[in-house]
């Protein structure tokens, strides 16, 4: 008898079972498919060609590994999400897994995800989704792929959410609107990031008196900025615009090529 033929999940199920096996046996030997530091990738909604090639040689997917997309909608066919896949596609990347979390957090997804060598979050649902992964193993496994040395690449809003927190405004009053602090994901915990069309002076006089003696910075990404925080440690703005500032300090508005240290 023939065997039967395995469905698409089987087979990824499989396919990321033999790749944890592979890894736990050569830890010594991992970074030929992941970075030797902790990357992520902060972006506006919109980002060009020479970024994402950028993206693809730091993290290391021309060496091996794969890519994780994960939609802040949690659904299968987010269009955001799948437009990503196809950009990486066009660039050669074709091991891109697309998860969603209709069904819950999986067995398969926790170890997609940790074993990944670039996690991609993308979407404009942020707060339900960060509600979600706390309330799930998803924020956890978050930061056990960030420690085994996974490059993030975020999104739009959820650039948001990589932080230690986040702010959130209502849009539907006006340029006064209230502000309301949430908790991010925590990956990079010396951040907040904002978007620049929030209500962020507001926010600015908020952050000096809540964040005092802190050694944290508030970081402002536009539509079109993408900037490179490698371990907390250093960052790159790779395109356009960035403003960045310490509690009690003015802001610092930091241009494209523009590199430092923290």
């Amino acid at each position: 008898k023939k065997m039967p033929k395995l469905n698409h999940t089987i087979k990824f199920t499989l396919t990321i079972l033999i790749c944890s096996l592979l890894f736990s046996c050569n830890s010594k030997d991992s970074g030929t498919n992941k970075s030797n530091y902790k990357l992520s990738f902060l972006s506006g909604n919109e980002f060009t060609k020479e970024t994402l090639n950028k993206i693809i040689n730091d993290s290391k997917l021309t060496k091996g590994g794969y890519v994780v997309i994960i939609p802040t909608s949690i659904k299968a066919d987010d269009p955001d999400a799948g437009e990503l896949r196809k950009r990486f596609f066009k660039n050669q990347i074709v091991a891109v897994h697309l998860i969603s979390f209709e069904e819950g957090v999986k067995r398969s997804d926790i170890l997609a995800i940790e074993n990944a060598s670039l996690v991609c979050i993308v979407g404009d649902d942020i707060h339900d989704f960060v509600k979600f992964a706390y309330n799930s193993k998803l924020a956890s496994t978050f930061s056990n792929a960030f420690e085994k040395g996974a490059a993030f690449f975020t999104v739009g809003n959820a650039s948001k959410i990589l932080g230690k927190e986040y702010i959130s405004t209502d849009t539907t009053i006006g340029k006064n609107q209230p502000i309301r602090k949430n908790n991010g994901l925590g990956i990079l915990k010396n951040f907040v990031i904002y978007n620049e069309l929030d209500n962020e002076i507001n926010y600015k006089e908020m952050f000096d008196k809540s964040k005092e003696g802190e050694n944290i910075y508030l970081m402002g990404l536009n539509d079109t900025s993408c900037v490179l925080i490698n371990d907390s440690t250093s960052a790159e703005i790779i395109h356009g615009n960035v403003t960045i500032k310490q509690p009690g300090e003015s802001s610092i508005a930091l241009k494209q090529g523009t590199q430092l240290d923290f």
